[in-house]
């Protein structure tokens, strides 16, 4: 069974890209739509979340110049 086809038509760099400041979140699903009991799920919403904060303190801080494309503020 086929669910789709998936074609990359371009690719961005980290300071262009759309999705630099998303939450990957795999628990985030529309209306509708149910999670399995999968315990994985769990476990990558919560690093997911650590991983998007950790973004956040990083360009806060302006230690993320190859995302900003900012220099480094030290």
């Amino acid at each position: 069974m086929v669910a789709g086809t998936l074609a990359v038509t371009g690719v961005h760099d980290q300071t262009e890209g759309e999705c630099r400041d998303i939450n990957f979140d795999p628990t985030l699903v529309p209306s509708g739509i149910e999670l399995s009991d999968d315990p994985v799920l769990a476990a990558r919403a919560g690093i997911y979340s650590h991983s998007y904060n950790a973004r956040l303190r990083e360009i806060g801080f302006g230690k993320a110049t190859e995302t900003t494309g900012q220099k480094d503020s030290n």
